[in-house]
């Protein structure tokens, strides 16, 4: 019965984060400023991810003051993946269509910018390079999931390399970026993943009551799209992410919530002296 209520109070605490977020994209943002648009959309994610006893550690090679729009590429585990990423980053995502038509949700990402591919048709594929390479030359970074699909974090599903085409057209460097999800005592976390036949609604009641939760997002070493097909940055990146997966999960440790990933200079934060695979 407890259990049943603590869940209850956090699916109607996430219902009025959605609602107020969704209000404030509509009444507030066409007047904002866009650093005041990344403050906010970062401080509503953080905001969620702490809803759910979710704690964020960044590792990995960063940037800063002001990164060169990337073509942002990770591992899909849960829709808590993008929240994630849009506490500690300023990016746009590419999401199936489907995502597009969650009741109010689906709204709210359409007014924050994402773009939603059609996957019926393989000749969509080309506009969603489009899309993306536009919105890289507009100086803005892009986040995809390549897998086409999610799954509990354990072993990848082979990249897809169409949307890679768009860091080629720009001349974006690629980040891929190793998303973890484990417990303080080192335990591989799987209450958060989005898999199969689950729904939105499953997905939230589960977390609603599941011990806290540690993110590890990890920022891997960026390529250069420049000389390059999308087949081979496709391959390269599940390397270089399906590297760091097999990675031991870190013992107990302190949590620290990241509220950027920016360091100055590219910057390796975590110094294990384990060396990632080289792919040509």
């Amino acid at each position: 019965m407890l259990q049943t209520l603590i869940r209850i109070c956090g699916i109607v605490r996430a219902a009025g984060l959605v609602a107020s977020a969704f209000v404030r994209v509509v009444a507030l943002f066409p007047r904002c400023a866009p650093p005041e648009k990344r403050r906010q959309i970062s401080a509503w994610s953080a905001k969620v991810l702490a809803l759910f006893g979710l704690r964020l550690v960044t590792t990995g090679y960063t940037q800063h003051p002001e990164p060169s729009p990337r073509l942002m590429v990770a591992n899909h585990v849960s829709w808590l993946d993008i929240i994630a990423i849009w506490a500690v980053t300023d990016s746009v995502f590419v999401a199936k269509m489907e995502v597009g038509r969650w009741p109010v949700i689906g709204g709210l990402a359409r007014r924050l910018g994402m773009i939603f591919v059609d996957r019926s048709k393989r000749s969509n594929a080309i506009v969603a390079v489009k899309a993306v390479a536009a919105v890289l030359s507009a100086g803005r970074s892009v986040c995809i999931f390549p897998e086409g699909t999610s799954t509990e974090g354990r072993e990848l599903q082979p990249f897809h390399g169409a949307l890679f085409e768009a860091a080629i057209m720009t001349g974006a460097p690629v980040q891929p970026i190793a998303i973890r999800y484990f417990r303080t005592t080192g335990n591989r976390a799987t209450e958060a993943a989005f898999t199969g036949d689950m729904t939105l609604a499953q997905s939230i009641w589960k977390l609603a009551s599941a011990e806290p939760i540690n993110i590890d997002l990890c920022f891997l070493t960026p390529s250069n799209a420049h000389g390059h097909d999308r087949r081979t940055l496709a391959r390269q990146a599940q390397a270089l992410i399906g590297w760091r997966l097999r990675d031991p999960m870190p013992g107990p440790l302190p949590i620290l919530v990241e509220d950027s990933i920016l360091d100055a200079g590219a910057h390796l934060l975590d110094m294990r002296g384990d060396n990632p695979p080289m792919v040509r």
